[in-house]
């Protein structure tokens, strides 16, 4: 079975998103200090969403061969 990371080919590592956490810190902060309550969504339902579907698609765009299984999951 062939890696699903173009980098892992030829001996290197795959990149996993960094900001992925750093999204997570900020929302969790947003929320602690209420400030999500200042807005007209306090969810933050679609800042939440957009995050998730951009990391989502991050991992998808390497994924090579595995692109079609991922879609399938995805949709």
């Amino acid at each position: 079975m062939s890696p699903i990371c173009p980098a892992s080919r030829r001996g290197g590592h795959c990149r996993v998103p960094d900001h992925h956490p750093i999204i997570n810190i900020i929302l969790y902060i947003i929320f602690r200090t209420g400030l999500n309550l200042k807005m007209a969504d306090p969810s933050l339902t679609s800042v939440q969403m957009c995050a998730a579907i951009l990391v989502t698609m991050y991992g998808m765009y390497f994924a090579n061969e595995a692109r079609g299984v991922l879609l399938l999951i995805y949709i």
